[in-house]
């Protein structure tokens, strides 16, 4: 059985971090994040492991919580596994995250 891959969109107003623990909450309900990448205070793109017969409770919960963008699977047997592309932008992102990395000594 073939891999799908799907992508949804998301917007939010809210704070970033308040955000991002609803979505960790909201997705370990019915699948797994396998990687995340943030860009500045913009924008997080999640990869997460889901099976095809719990992408529409998923897409209510999110519903939730962010104003989604998404299309559920046509055709696609429950079992079917899917990687969910995910990318989520913060409204009040400002796109200047600065890390702080600490001098190494040597």
């Amino acid at each position: 059985m073939a891999i799908q891959r799907l992508f949804w969109k998301a917007y939010t107003a809210k704070e970033r971090y308040a955000a991002l623990e609803e979505l960790e909450v909201a997705i370990s309900k019915f699948g797994f994040i396998v990687d995340f990448h943030f860009f500045s205070h913009l924008s997080v793109s999640m990869e997460v492991d889901i099976s095809a017969g719990k992408m529409a409770e998923l897409k209510m919960c999110l519903e939730g919580i962010l104003s989604l963008e998404a299309e559920l699977p046509i055709n696609m047997a429950a079992d079917t596994p899917v990687i969910l592309l995910l990318n989520v932008s913060f409204a009040h992102g400002s796109g200047q995250k600065r890390y702080d990395v600490p001098a190494v000594p040597g």
